[in-house]
């Protein structure tokens, strides 16, 4: 391709040095012999000649450009940062969709402009916007480069769908007000208008992109029309099993992950069996083409999914509090604060008395019952000069509780 290009351009210039030289000639023999009008007639037919072949070589150049984008298949995964004649066709393909691509930059070099490109495609054909050209994102883009009506702008055939439902092929740019993005694909023969959402799972079950019969768009647009409503069924229920699919997911591995932690899981295993239950109801009415049946089943399946992880017994607490930095202040002869931490909230109590080892059982004490994780208890009506010993204590809302060991001070004289 390069190198047709190189002929091309090399042609046009000699074309131009020939063009510029001719005035000049054409001056020299302004009195010409039969001799040299026999020359420069020679020398203007061999400029048309040249101009023929720039032009056959440039139809050439097209054709083959056109054949190697058709021929072409992805079969590695593409990213950020790489370059190759693949990434030169994906640039190839994305610019032909001004709303994909509007820079249409075909460098072989996949840049940001080629991601965001990429990122914009996933989100038309329900695939993870991830800007990376992965399996699925590859499965779908050979499907378009072999698609039959290429065109500048309509290989993606899309449809967009009005607020009431009905659809419309005018040429309307997306992500004004006018609704979302639907694709046309082949299903058992007949052309479908489904959602983002449910265009993977039509690829997946053996559904190819486009109408069944592009050679005939009326018989095409009359079909859409007859099936407009079934299709919004079919992309509902659609909708609704994958969204039920991924709640049963969700609600499954935080079963298992509490069933893990030693948790009883019966009733909330029960209930996600229930909810998987009814997904396979739905998803064989689905299959039946019972679309409000299978879209019915589904939500009651999210429901039960739901139920399921409520039915989750939470956290039991069996930890005690630790109990940390344990200080006296403000002692005077007749009262005395002491302060605590502890890593979570709880309550606050000190036992206190002259006599060692302090019974708590029948030791004077103050209660603080605000939980928190500084504690500060003010001791009050002390003697003065005598020995106190105290322990302090916290209770957590578990009713977990720690104490901690023996500690004393002295009051001074009054």
């Amino acid at each position: 391709m390069h190198s047709m290009h190189k002929v091309g351009v090399g042609l046009v210039a000699l074309v131009f040095v020939i063009g510029l030289g001719a005035p000049s000639a054409f001056a020299q023999y302004a009195t010409t012999t039969p001799t040299t009008v026999e020359q420069i007639s020679d020398l203007l037919q061999q400029i048309k000649e040249l101009q023929d072949q720039i032009l056959e070589l440039q139809a050439q150049q097209g054709d083959l450009r056109q054949q190697l984008v058709e021929a072409v298949q992805l079969t590695r995964s593409l990213s950020r940062g790489m370059t190759g004649e693949d990434v030169e066709a994906l640039q190839e393909l994305l610019a032909e969709d001004p709303e994909l691509y509007p820079e249409g930059l075909v460098t072989g070099f996949f840049g940001t402009l080629t991601e965001q490109a990429v990122i914009r495609l996933q989100e038309k054909f329900g695939i993870d916007p991830v800007g990376i050209v992965g399996p699925i994102t590859r499965g779908t883009l050979n499907q378009l480069f072999r698609h039959p009506n290429r065109g500048h702008g309509n290989i993606f055939d899309f449809i967009l769908t009005d607020d009431d439902g009905a659809t419309t092929t005018d040429d309307v740019l997306p992500g004004r007000g006018l609704g979302r993005h639907k694709v046309r694909v082949c299903h058992s023969g007949n052309t479908l208008v489904v959602g983002a959402p449910a265009v993977q799972a039509h690829l997946a079950h053996g559904d190819t992109l486009g109408a069944c019969d592009l050679d005939d768009d009326d018989e095409d647009e009359d079909e859409d029309e007859d099936e407009d409503e079934d299709v919004a069924d079919e992309d509902s229920a659609q909708e609704a099993i994958d969204s039920a699919q991924a709640a049963l997911d969700d609600a499954q591995e935080m079963v298992d992950d509490a069933d893990a932690d030693g948790k009883d899981v019966d009733e909330a295993q029960e209930l996600l069996d229930d909810a998987q239950a009814l997904l396979d109801e739905a998803e064989e009415a689905f299959d039946d083409e019972e679309w409000e049946d299978a879209e019915e089943k589904a939500e009651e399946a999210e429901e039960k999914a739901e139920d399921a992880v409520d039915a989750i017994p939470g956290d039991v607490d069996t930890d005690d509090p630790v109990i940390s930095n344990i200080e006296t202040s403000d002692l005077t002869a007749t009262s005395i604060t002491i302060g605590w931490d502890t890593d979570e909230d709880a309550d606050s109590t000190v036992w206190f008395g002259t006599t060692t080892p302090l019974d708590t059982d029948g030791a004077d004490s103050e209660h603080d019952g605000s939980m928190t994780m500084s504690h500060e208890v003010e001791l009050t009506g002390l003697e003065a000069d005598t020995t106190y010993y105290f322990i302090v204590g916290s209770e957590d809302e578990a009713g977990n509780e720690e104490m901690s060991s023996e500690g004393t001070f002295t009051t001074p004289a009054a």
